[in-house]
């Protein structure tokens, strides 16, 4: 994980310096070198993985929305299922913050209907309810 590999990166470093004297085997040095260049690299990337899905997180987004948003289509600006980033955070992690680093907390409701009254979706879906009654109602009038 990224706190493994940063753990290993920082504490690697006075191995590391002591390797640089010249006494030391070849061996040793490169093996040590090698470590340490595949833990900065690997420490690095899994960040910059854990960041994207935290910030995917906070918009309430899958990888492949966030891609299809990427393309700049138009009618993609907002997020139907948005909460707003505390919410999308208890959406994903659990209702309970003290049980969000573990992984006991059970989802809410029975997985069976996803939108509430707070949502963007619900909101908007009461909107286009009556617009079209509007248009009906329009349509329907001599």
């Amino acid at each position: 994980s990224a706190i493994d590999c940063n753990m290993i990166v920082w504490t690697m470093f006075g191995s590391v310096r002591e390797a640089m004297d010249l006494r030391t085997p070849f061996l040793e040095m490169f093996l040590l070198l090698f470590g340490q260049t595949l833990a900065c690299f690997l420490g690095f990337v899994v960040s910059a993985f854990f960041t994207f899905h935290v910030y995917l997180m906070m918009r309430s987004m899958t990888t492949i929305e966030y891609c299809e948003k990427s393309c700049k289509r138009a009618g993609y600006d907002t997020n139907a299922y948005d909460r707003g980033p505390f919410g999308n955070i208890k959406a994903v992690l659990g209702e309970n913050p003290l049980l969000w680093l573990l992984p006991v907390s059970l989802p809410p409701g029975r997985g069976l209907s996803f939108v509430t009254e707070d949502m963007r979706l619900s909101k908007d879906m009461e909107v286009g309810r009556q617009v079209r009654r509007r248009a009906h109602q329009h349509l329907a009038s001599p």
